[in-house]
């Protein structure tokens, strides 16, 4: 049977597809909110073999945890820490964003649905943010053209969900939330001034340069200097086989200075305690090189030229300090997120892996999209404080130590 149209869209969310998670802000039309971060791993794998590892699962596994999907042509994805743990799934950041971003919005909405207790099919408001450098007009249309037919109709762990989009599917580039933020705070000023947008992922760099108050196609700008150019020259230096993932955990969590009792329970946990000084050195080392790089890209592409410079992401705030420093004579105006704040009582449900740092920093353009998409396009009230309603906890697997806080349910003031 056919649904009919709501006079809202039953959910809307923004979508972050980054390089080492993907972040989503949602929200729902009775009230409920919430952040959600997955793995990014993705590994295509016979939809026989998925059911049958689902199937050796026990307890109420977090959705997070256990999550794929299976598209019209007969493919089936795993996707996140199921990839992963399963199927020894790697990242792979060679790939363009729009080539993975099917199943990982498919995975994502499964898992909504899951925690926000939505039905099999459901209206949805949909905003994605790509890179600056595959945000063009073909960029666009590829992922819609992918993106639409599988909404219709796509299996899950659950069984078959189908998703209508409630009108456009909308799609700005990476810090795109963040200057929507910005623009509606400097809306007097903007055709007075210059501003940049610059955000470092795990895998780009972006730079939105707004002049008149617009930022035209040449104006949207993306390198590959993320945090993983600096985590990959970590690990050719320390030449070990640590994983690239727990390197990238452990270096944020050390932060720019280095913090040494991270680094020796690290050592300590995998038994290269001697290692620790020759282990810090290389990272010092890494992000000489980097900071070298980002200096020169910077320069290139005109940030230190900007009446206003805006930084958004986990990468700037582990860069704040030499980023303050470098730009403070710089530029005029200098603004972390523009002000944005990511509401502290919906972070608390968003972690999708154990000590993942710097969330909040993180979600800030994820987090500002949607309130752009919410009170503009989509007849939603704005967000304020909400009550939180924590869901039952639950045991994945066998192993007490992965069990994960599942996402909270959030009531926006004066509904319901």
């Amino acid at each position: 049977m056919a649904m009919g149209k709501p006079e809202v869209p039953d959910l809307v969310i923004s979508v972050d597809l980054g390089g080492s998670l993907t972040k989503v802000a949602a929200a729902t039309a009775d009230g409920q909110y919430c952040l959600l971060a997955l793995a990014s791993e993705v590994s295509e794998i016979p939809q026989a073999i998925l059911k049958d590892v689902q199937s050796g699962f026990w307890g109420d596994a977090n959705p997070e945890s256990m999550v794929w999907v299976g598209v019209k042509d007969g493919l089936s994805y795993a996707v996140g820490k199921f990839a992963r743990d399963n199927f020894s799934s790697q990242i792979n950041l060679a790939l363009s964003k729009t080539d993975l971003a099917v199943p990982k919005i498919l995975a994502l909405l499964w898992v909504l649905q899951q925690k926000l207790n939505l039905g099999s099919s459901f209206y949805v408001r949909l905003g994605v943010l790509l890179p600056a450098g595959e945000c063009s007009a073909l960029d666009r249309q590829e992922l819609i053209d992918l993106l639409v037919p599988a909404l219709k109709g796509f299996s899950t762990p659950t069984g078959k969900m189908s998703v209508r989009l409630f009108g456009n599917l909308v799609i700005k580039p990476e810090g795109g939330g963040v200057f929507l933020n910005y623009k509606q705070d400097e809306k007097s000023h903007l055709a007075q001034r210059s501003a940049g947008i610059l955000g470092i992922g795990f895998r780009n760099s972006n730079l939105l340069i707004c002049t008149d108050g617009t930022i035209s196609d040449g104006d949207r700008i993306t390198s590959n200097l993320g945090f993983h150019s600096l985590i990959q020259r970590t690990k050719e230096l320390i030449g070990s086989t640590v994983d690239e993932v727990e390197l990238a955990t452990i270096v944020a969590r050390a932060g720019y200075e280095i913090n040494s009792r991270i680094i020796r329970k690290y050592l300590a946990k995998i038994g290269k305690e001697r290692r620790e000084e020759a282990f810090s050195e290389s990272i010092a080392k890494s992000q000489t090189m980097y900071w070298s790089q980002l200096i020169n890209w910077f320069k290139l592409v005109g940030a230190d030229c900007l009446d206003d410079l805006i930084f958004y992401g986990g990468t700037t705030e582990y860069l704040k300090e030499p980023l303050a420093e470098y730009f403070k004579d710089r530029v005029e105006r200098i603004s972390w997120n523009a002000g944005a704040v990511v509401p502290p009582e919906l972070l608390k449900s968003a972690v999708a892996e154990k000590e993942q740092s710097g969330l909040d920093f993180r979600f800030i353009d994820c987090w500002c999209f949607l309130e752009f998409i919410c009170n503009r396009q989509s007849g939603y009230g704005l967000y304020t404080k909400a009550l939180a309603v924590e869901d039952e906890t639950a045991v994945l697997k066998d192993t007490p130590s992965d069990k994960e806080t599942s996402a909270a349910r959030y009531v926006r003031a004066g509904v319901d």
